[in-house]
């Protein structure tokens, strides 16, 4: 299910509503190296699956001990809470999980949730559902479902966000999901239930679509504290795509949201100066002054912005080793982009020694982060054993995460595998699917495969001339290499057949090459 699209995303917000876990260090790195194939993330991260003894019902085993958490206060609160005291459990699952021990945190929020601690119901739900392992799913809703019973706020945003992205095992349902919205945006602590409110008005999904909507929710949200309906608004103003744009509030609201320490928020003032001030005139130090902001508040994508204006001296001369420690810092900040980068500076040999090998780890490790254009690369390094043991089967895996996210060459890509039955059985009407799907998507080699394919009636079991003749005139539009193609399947029409083709043509703006 394609998760419910955001015109104003706000990571790390939507995705776990309230909980603030700092999972990775910030601190700089002087290089940061990929790891090897198959190794499973440290645990307590929010990819780790949980714990091998944790049992399906009703949560996650409960720790004997806390190792490695010293401290006579916590030691005491760790025995009253065994003692059954839930707000002592409360405190201690809440420490243990800001120092990064989810694991062991959940079973105390188990303690205190069982206890009716509607704020551990909400948390333990939340990491429960946050598992890549669906059998923990069932039982997250469960508490999740407590916690909207008791009226909690975040349990009602969360299960809205669920229900609107068919996610977790449960069916898309925007009409439950904005009865919960609407729902929490009467209570008192009700903030980021504005912001998603006000994308649902912008995009028109579960309500007509109305700007001024949007604009209302999103102030509403600011007014009560909303971060993210704070820089929807700076964007608003600066794009001018529901009100007439105004610079000088755009930034005004841009440096409030900032003034609270919010690293989004300094890259999207950085977005600001680099695109929306002055777009004639980018101002690239001070775009970069935001950046650097961002960056050391912990912003892996500010990171690796700032090492593209190093790379490429938008911050003054180029400077290739800078440009690297940001890209690894951003990495370890836990970007994908980041990754993909220093893979193809590896592959390239600029800025860092030629290496196919390492190439291949840092790219793997951007595809597991889930870059959809390093799942297909990696995809492409496994087919010709590019740095790495030659793998057609796993490329085909990963061509197929990247093409259930649209990408147009892993679509070709794994098209051309189940054509030439290539680590997939050869199947040519799911090669043909695919390279048509491509083809829509605009990739010149599937519409000249396509072209090839309807040409000889190869997978529809009759020659299709006019569909031949349209895919390899799409096909030139994109490649000039195809002109001739294209040419030669148009003057093979008969008249009726290129007045056919005109009109498809035309439908999609353009005269075929012969006429």
């Amino acid at each position: 299910m394609k998760p419910f699209p955001l015109l104003f995303p706000r990571p790390g917000v939507l995705g776990a509503l309230a909980l603030s876990v700092t999972w990775l260090s910030a601190q700089e790195a002087t290089r940061v190296d990929p790891p090897q194939p198959g190794t499973p993330p440290p645990a307590g991260s929010p990819t780790a699956p949980p714990p091998a003894n944790a049992p399906a019902e009703p949560g996650f085993a409960l720790p004997v001990s806390i190792p490695g958490q010293g401290g006579q206060e916590l030691e005491d609160l760790r025995k009253r809470a065994d003692g059954g005291d839930a707000a002592a459990a409360l405190q201690v699952g809440n420490r243990l999980l800001a120092s990064g021990n989810a694991d062991q945190a959940s079973g105390y929020y188990q303690k205190a949730a069982q206890a009716n601690q509607v704020e551990a119901q909400e948390k333990l739900a939340l990491l429960l559902l946050s598992s890549d392992n669906p059998a923990f799913w069932p039982n997250g809703h469960s508490w999740l479902d407590k916690a909207v019973q008791a009226g909690s706020v975040v349990a009602m945003e969360k299960q809205a966000l669920i229900l609107l992205n068919g996610s977790n095992g449960r069916e898309r349902s925007v009409e439950q999901a904005l009865q919960l919205l609407n729902q929490a945006r009467q209570l008192p602590g009700a903030r980021e239930t504005f912001f998603v409110l006000g994308n649902l008005a912008a995009q028109g999904v579960g309500m007509p679509r109305d700007g001024a909507i949007a604009l209302a929710h999103f102030q509403e949200g600011a007014q009560r504290g909303s971060l993210p309906c704070l820089i929807a608004l700076h964007k608003l103003y600066r794009e001018g795509s529901i009100v007439p744009k105004d610079q000088t509030k755009a930034e005004q609201l841009g440096q409030q949201a900032s003034d609270q320490g919010d690293a989004e928020a300094a890259y999207q003032m950085a977005i600001y100066f680099e695109t929306f001030k002055d777009p004639a005139n980018p101002d690239w130090k001070e775009a970069g002054r935001w950046l650097k902001l961002a960056s050391d508040r912990g912003s892996g994508g500010a990171s690796t912005r700032l090492a593209t204006y190093e790379l490429n001296g938008k911050s003054g001369k180029p400077n290739p080793e800078e440009a690297v420690r940001l890209y690894r810092l951003a990495a370890q900040q836990g970007d994908a982009e980041a990754c993909f980068q220093i893979s193809g500076l590896y592959r390239e040999g600029t800025a860092l020694p030629q290496d196919a090998v390492a190439s291949a780890g840092w790219c793997r490790l951007a595809a597991e982060r889930g870059l959809a254009l390093a799942q297909n690369e990696y995809g492409i390094m496994l087919v010709g054993g590019v740095g790495l043991t030659r793998n057609p089967a796993e490329a085909a895996q990963w061509f197929q995460r990247a093409a259930q996210r649209k990408v147009p060459a892993a679509l070709f890509n794994l098209a051309a595998l189940y054509e030439n039955g290539l680590g997939l059985p050869a199947n040519s009407a799911e090669a043909f699917r695919l390279y048509e799907a491509a083809a829509k998507e605009n990739h010149a080699g599937a519409q000249s495969r396509l072209a090839a394919l309807l040409e000889k009636g190869a997978v529809t079991g009759a020659p299709d001339p006019v569909g031949a003749a349209y895919w390899a005139e799409r096909s030139a539009r994109n490649d000039p290499k195809g002109a001739d193609l294209a040419k030669r399947l148009h003057d093979a029409l008969n008249e009726d057949q290129q007045g056919e083709l005109k009109r498809r043509l035309a439908a999609v703006g353009g005269r075929p090459a012969g006429g």
